[in-house]
């Protein structure tokens, strides 16, 4: 679940971008900019942490069994 931060923050810059362009405000344009790149930072910072080594799978195949 720690990649669901990135989605409402790429969401929120699409949103002042497309409304920023449609209603030519620079304002909301710069703002969509700005919060396009923290949601790259935020993807990539999920995706390194995502990519770590975890714990080596159990011999059996099956995932373990969670309560």
């Amino acid at each position: 679940m720690a990649g669901h931060g990135a989605v409402p923050s790429g969401s929120s810059a699409v949103a002042a971008l497309s409304t920023g362009a449609v209603a030519d405000v620079p304002e909301l344009r710069t703002l969509g900019r700005v919060l396009l790149w923290v949601a790259v930072a935020v993807w990539g910072v999920v995706w390194l942490r995502g990519s770590a080594p975890g714990p080596p799978p159990s011999e059996g195949g099956a995932p373990p069994r969670t309560p």
